[in-house]
């Protein structure tokens, strides 16, 4: 069993904390009623469940709009894009660097016919905003922008892109995956104009099934499931109230720490590069993004082999979007132009509130071996 501390994938999902794990069973167990119910149990679930939603919406910067609850960030990316964009009538912009849950979504728009387009890419992988503005113009429909890179943890200044995109199409939409993002940077969805922003709640240690798409006021955004009418129309289905409530509480518990993390995260960046900085080869193409990412590309190698190595010693990393780890070949890689010998060596390290200063210590100490152990072996 790996030990908590030693988790080092918390991009992929965070454990979930056990103090929220006592109050979803309350939900589930206690007060399990249907906020949509007319009882006065469930009434007062149904006022928890608004409080939950005020909550994150605080949180957001975004008191003003609107949060649809769903069963994922990924459900929030595909209501964003299905719900806004009509087919047949303009081009969709987005980028290589995306999350399988926009990029994918967006490829069968392609494949259907869409005109899809993508904005080139800066060498750390976050969007090259000047550039986005060669593939905008006034038939854009929709701009698809990653907050945070999910994969080099590089930080796309999506205010600036938001403008860029308005100065060329007023009626463009913009939206952006804000998974990798929330609670780890300052977030403030009103503040940057942007149009659609999608959360999670396993990435901050609440429990997985439940994700969020806030939606600025006066955006009209179609259903991708139909029910009941539960979230004012937008997302059909009993909401899960244990989920959200939790997820509000892990909202509330990291809000006021996310400096401070930011800091120690930083703390453990260096002492990591410090012990592998013996690798000639080693290439970090994002050094001033999310506190909490560091994605470690070597040359020539299959970083699999090298995580199994890891976890043999004790250690989780990750090697690349959980959702796409099947793929042998880095899409990210080939996208900021990383020479096809590095395509295959991504190491992915991201931080959590468990990890120490001295597991950081433990896992550099084991990353030097495996590397060095699958080096000699060559």
């Amino acid at each position: 069993m790996i030990k908590d501390e030693n988790y080092f994938d918390n991009c992929a999902t965070t454990k979930t904390d056990p103090a929220y794990i006592g109050l979803t069973s309350r939900f589930l167990t206690e007060e399990y009623f249907n906020p949509s119910s007319l009882s006065k149990c469930s009434t007062n679930v149904f006022f928890r469940l608004e409080e939950a939603r005020k909550t994150i919406l605080s949180a957001l910067g975004g008191e003003n709009g609107n949060l649809i609850f769903t069963a994922s960030g990924s459900e929030a990316d595909n209501t964003a894009i299905f719900g806004t964009f009509k087919r047949g009538r303009g081009n969709v912009v987005s980028s290589l660097a995306e999350h399988p849950a926009v990029y994918n979504t967006l490829k069968s728009l392609a494949d259907s016919g869409e005109d899809v387009r993508y904005a080139p890419l800066n060498p750390d992988g976050s969007v090259n905003v000047r550039r986005l503005c060669e593939v905008v113009d006034e038939k854009t429909q929709l701009v698809s922008l990653m907050h945070v890179n999910n994969e080099t943890g590089a930080i796309t200044d999506i205010k600036a892109a938001v403008k860029a995109v308005k100065a060329i199409n007023p009626k463009a939409l913009v939206m952006s995956d804000g998974v990798q993002a929330f609670m780890k940077l300052p977030v403030n969805v009103e503040d940057s104009g942007v149009d659609m922003y999608s959360i999670s709640a396993h990435k901050i240690h609440a429990p997985k099934g439940v994700g969020a798409l806030w939606v600025k006021k006066g955006v009209n955004v179609r259903p991708l499931v139909f029910g009941g009418g539960q979230e004012r129309g937008l997302r059909g289905g009993t909401e899960n109230v244990a989920g959200i409530i939790a997820f509000a509480e892990a909202v509330s518990d990291m809000k006021e720490r996310i400096r401070s993390n930011a800091e120690n995260y930083e703390g453990f960046r260096r002492i990591i590069l410090d012990k592998l900085s013996v690798f000639d080869d080693l290439l970090i193409p994002c050094e001033n993004g999310a506190a909490n990412v560091l994605s470690l590309f070597f040359k020539d190698i299959k970083t699999e082999v090298i995580m199994h190595m890891t976890e043999d010693e004790g250690f989780i990393v990750g090697t690349g979007s959980a959702c796409s780890s099947k793929h042998r070949t880095n899409r990210i890689a080939q996208a900021i132009g990383l020479p096809k010998c590095y395509h295959e060596g991504l190491i992915r390290i991201s931080f959590s509130k468990y990890n120490t200063e001295a597991s950081v210590e433990a896992l550099a100490e084991a990353l030097k071996r495996s590397l060095m152990t699958f080096r000699g072996k060559k």
